[in-house]
This record gives structure tokens, sequence and C-alpha cells, in this order.
């Protein structure tokens, strides 16, 4: 089997004009059976709704994950019309539960702006509120610490990466 795999991606090299050492797998450090039993971990990918609950109303609303393994990483954009009776600083619905035994997960989010305070920075930790979710803490510009302040509003826009391990 690697032999043939071996042959075919020489000739894909080849004909991209790639410079490619031949390899013999009669040399590699392992043993055939051993090479065929090493498993590829397997990989999911899906769409999650964000939301902060309550009566919010949203302008944009969507959220992608990708899972590798154990390891999930997820993509939020979210455009508040309206808050309503939604939480300040809780983003739930992640699609995959959080392992919360090794570490608690931070984030940064990649977009903010129409935050309900004015605040210099905004990060996020993927779990201390709860095994799928994200809880926003921020840096008041006269403020000494992060802390969770009420950040999100009714004009508010945040997006995000987070990476986590999951059960």
């Amino acid at each position: 089997m690697f032999k043939d795999l071996g042959r075919s991606l020489m000739l894909s090299a080849v004909l991209l004009g790639l410079f490619v050492a031949p390899v013999s797998f009669q040399d590699a450090p392992f043993q055939l059976a051993e090479a065929e039993a090493l498993t590829i971990p397997y990989v999911e990918y899906g769409s999650w709704t964000p939301s902060v609950g309550g009566t919010a109303t949203y302008a944009e609303q969507t959220g992608t994950w990708v899972k590798i393994g154990k390891s999930v990483t997820v993509f939020c954009r979210l455009r508040m019309s309206s808050l309503g009776t939604g939480s300040t600083t809780i983003i739930s619905g992640l699609y995959h539960p959080i392992d919360l035994t090794p570490v608690i997960y931070s984030i940064v989010p990649v977009y903010f702006t129409g935050l309900s305070q004015s605040v210099s920075t905004v990060i996020g930790q993927v779990g201390p509120g709860g095994v799928s979710t994200v809880t926003l803490y921020s840096l008041l510009t006269d403020g000494v610490s992060m802390t969770n302040n009420a950040v999100i509003g009714d004009s508010t826009i945040i997006y995000f990466t987070a990476t986590y391990l999951t059960d």
C-alpha cells in the first residue's frame, strides 16, 4: 500500500516541478504493519448558533466549528440588534461540550465594537460559565483589572475564534 502511495506522490510532485528525494519504505524505522495501524484523528465540521439568551435579537448570529480528534476550534460572528433580557457577558451555544478538566481556555476577540461600556480590551474564557459557554472579561478604560463587566449591548458586534478540548 505505501509503495504505491509513494510512487503516486513522487509522480505528482514531479508533474508539479517539485524536487523530491526518493524514499524507500524498506529503510523506514518502522514496520509496514505498524505504519498501517497508525490512525489519523477523525475530522468533523459544522455550524453552531451563538446566543446571549433571553429576548435578544440579532443582525448576525453565525458560528462554525472544526473538530479534529478531541480538539475543537470555533468561529463566532455576533451582531446584536437588541439585547433585551440577554446576558451582557456570556455567549452560549457551543456545539461540543468543553472538557474543563485540564484548563480553562482563553480567547481573544478578533473584532469588537459598539460595547455598552468604554473598555480598552476584551478577552474571553471558554467554559467558566458552563460546559458550552464563552464568558467575556474586559478592562474598563479607567480600570486596573480584568473582570466580567457588562459589555454586550444593543449594538455590540463581536467576532472571535477559540480552541478547546472536548470530552
